[in-house]
């Protein structure tokens, strides 16, 4: 896209252009069982603000299946590596969807105020300049940030070798990697993976589960039956602190 990262956390935008222009994204990869942007904790105040700041909405579709369907590539090439490279997207102003979320969200009443918005959803309701999609006019090995990123891509894809691990540029996997160094653990694949749906395992095939956290409270989100009889088979729960600045652990916590 051209664009500038801008420095910052949570809430703060994500990039700008030459111009100044400042631009949000959400994505999808193609691999994903969900086919749809997500918005988490929308409220008044939120909508207000992309009024007021009026920046543009990238949402990004990312290809990661090297042209095969999501099928084949989940079942038929499971250890194929392949990073996404962004195919097309839509461009949105930040005061119009503004609009759209605030009106849509209306009926919504789940505990996490999450809205879902697909492809169909941006091509029924906004006007032509901008629901159709758009493709990148510069190639990736020419953008901005594509040497060191493919630095990374390299190195990841050693350890993706290495360990059997895949996804590992998703946050999650990789901060359970680290954790499992210091633990001497194996980290499963993929959830449902080679001992259960647990996230790693010890050299005597003891399964655990990895929770880890900026600061010293840790979320168990989707809680049912099903969920809580799954746990009972874990030897225990590893509570972990991180430090994202210098990707390293702070604190381990063991509740057994």
């Amino acid at each position: 896209m051209d664009h500038i990262l801008i420095p910052g956390h949570s809430g703060s935008r994500d990039c700008h252009d030459a111009k100044g222009n400042i631009f949000e994204y959400k994505h999808y990869k193609e691999s994903s069982s969900n086919h749809s942007w997500t918005f988490n904790d929308y409220s008044q105040s939120i909508f207000d603000k992309m009024r007021k700041e009026n920046y543009n909405i990238i949402y990004a579709h990312m290809n990661d299946t090297n042209g095969l369907s999501r099928k084949a590539f989940k079942t038929e090439t499971p250890n194929i590596i392949q990073f996404p490279s962004l195919d097309w997207y839509y461009e949105i102003p930040g005061f119009l969807m503004a609009n759209y979320l605030e009106d849509k969200t209306k009926k919504i009443s789940n505990a996490r105020k999450m809205i879902n918005v697909s492809c169909n959803q941006l091509e029924k309701y906004f006007d032509e300049q901008y629901n159709l999609r758009r493709t990148p006019t510069i190639k990736f090995n020419d953008g901005r940030y594509s040497d060191d990123l493919n630095l990374i891509f390299n190195e990841i894809q050693n350890l993706e070798k290495e360990t059997k691990v895949v996804n590992l540029l998703t946050s999650n996997k990789i901060w359970e990697l680290i954790t499992s160094v210091y633990l001497n653990h194996n980290v499963n694949p993929e959830q449902g993976g080679r001992l259960g749906a647990h996230d790693a395992y010890d050299e005597y095939g003891n399964q655990f589960e990895y929770k880890i956290s900026k600061s010293e409270s840790w979320n168990f989100q989707d809680i049912s039956e099903a969920v809580l009889e799954k746990y009972k088979s874990v030897e225990g729960f590893i509570l972990v602190t991180k430090n994202v600045e210098t990707m390293s652990i702070n604190t381990i916590y063991n509740w057994l």
